[in-house]
């Protein structure tokens, strides 16, 4: 259970919101947990947005010997745990006898590009059935590739000096708009689209190194040393979830011992606020926060006053959002795990909030929401929309 997170006032304690999602630019890792996969070594990897699970590719053959048959798999297995949900055999990609070393998930189709970069010279799209749907005539050696935001697979090839950032045409399989990337001569062996940045980040196994790098200009932003968690074996696939809070590591360089680490990622601390308050008197009651719930430091919950005379509030928090019809005319907004009725001035309530100094609340998120007594509402209350703070540095 988590400790008690807030103190907004003497009398309202948010407290043990043990239950509540990590939302999760900068790379600030932490190592969550790591296992071991039914395969020789991951390949490549690619994540899945709507159903959360992780693809995976054997990547690696036994040094020296043909690759026995079946171990050119890929696996769609639990990010967290790394349970297999599905297995197919990439081998339905004409020439695929190796790997493969990148896959790419289309974020439209949920259809997989796979590329085999050494042992075979082969690509491929298939669907997560593990159905051919179209072989390309080269698999250009790519040992990365990502979907970017803006819809273009974006690749990194093997052998090749300077590292480049090249387009892949998914109806030709031919590379064009080819991006040297600047600042680095290191062998790339894995890509992702950094969904929390706008970025793509890309593996660097020599230097056990992460590189964030701009797709527009090629520029490196960051380099992050992964090496406490992956040591001598660099990162041979890499994959975030769908809003960048977790990354997914897979190494088996040089045919070591497989393993896939889970990393915590912890990103910059905000606040929005979502849905639709109900007016009252004035209007429908503001909600706001004072600044970004940076952990260690404080800030302060804002609710407005509707009614325009001293009135009485209903502040809920939660570590989840809902919508359910309220029978005053407005929505509840927030699954209730705190509530005090507390006494809002004219001006507006005031709620300090002392975030603790706890690396493990990075990426929490807190919900909350307040009613009003307000006699000028059809049904005598008002509402708030609803605030999200997502806790961060």
């Amino acid at each position: 259970m988590r400790p008690s997170l807030l103190i907004l006032t003497s009398s309202f304690a948010l407290g043990s919101i043990f239950s509540a999602p990590l939302c999760a630019q900068g790379l600030d890792l932490s190592l969550q947990t790591q296992y071991s996969l039914d395969i020789l070594g991951p390949g490549g990897s690619a994540f899945d947005d709507s159903t959360g699970s992780l693809w995976v590719s054997d990547g690696a053959g036994p040094a020296g010997s043909a690759v026995p048959p079946g171990t050119n798999r890929v696996l769609e297995v639990d990010p967290f745990t790394g349970t297999t949900k599905s297995v197919f055999l990439a081998s339905v990609i004409p020439g695929l006898i190796d790997g493969p070393d990148a896959v790419a998930l289309h974020p439209g189709t949920g259809d997989m590009f796979l590329f085999n970069a050494d042992g075979g010279d082969a690509a491929g799209r298939v669907t997560q059935g593990g159905a051919l749907v179209q072989s390309f005539p080269s698999g250009h050696n790519i040992t990365g590739a990502a979907f970017c935001a803006d819809g273009s697979l974006r690749v990194v090839r093997a052998f090749v000096s300077p590292p480049t950032l090249w387009e892949f045409d998914t109806a030709s399989g031919q590379l064009k708009n080819p991006l040297p990337l600047v600042g680095t001569s290191d062998a790339i062996m894995a890509a992702d689209f950094d969904p929390a940045t706008g970025n793509i980040l890309l593996s660097a196994p020599s230097s056990r190194t992460l590189l964030e790098v701009d797709p527009a200009t090629g520029q490196i932003l960051s380099a992050t040393d992964v090496s406490p968690w992956v040591g001598n074996s660099g990162p041979t696939s890499l994959s975030f979830n769908a809003d960048g809070s977790y990354l997914f590591l897979g190494n088996a360089y040089s045919h070591a011992p497989n393993r896939m680490r889970v990393l915590k990622r912890c990103l910059p601390a905000s606040w929005s606020v979502y849905g639709q308050g109900y007016p009252g008197t004035l209007g429908v009651p503001a909600i706001s926060a004072s600044s970004a719930p940076v952990i260690g430091t404080s800030t302060s919950v804002q609710i407005g006053n509707s009614a325009g005379v001293n009135t009485m509030a209903l502040v809920i928090a939660g570590g989840s959002q809902v919508l359910v019809p309220g029978g005053w005319g407005g929505s509840l907004l927030v699954a209730p795990q705190a509530m005090a009725a507390l006494l809002a001035p004219t001006t507006g309530l005031t709620l300090p909030w002392v975030i603790p100094p706890d690396p493990s609340l990075c990426g929490l998120c807190v919900f909350a929401q307040a009613l009003l007594a307000d006699a000028g509402a059809p049904a005598g209350v008002s509402n708030t929309a609803g605030l999200k703070l997502i806790l961060g540095n």
